[in-house]
């Protein structure tokens, strides 16, 4: 069963991830889709980023 993917501006307006919209406005792409599983993944790999 294929996820449904969603572009950046769906997901940047959903409820879902308003707390974490500031960090996903900067890690996605304007011209891809992703899964809701792909940006928690890509949310946390940003969170999870060592800083230098």
């Amino acid at each position: 069963m294929e996820q449904t993917k969603y572009c950046k501006e769906s997901i940047l307006k959903s409820k879902k991830f308003i707390r974490k919209r500031d960090v996903l406005s900067v890690v996605l792409k304007d011209d891809e889709e992703y899964t809701i599983e792909e940006v928690n993944e890509l949310y946390q790999e940003f969170v999870e980023k060592e800083v230098k």
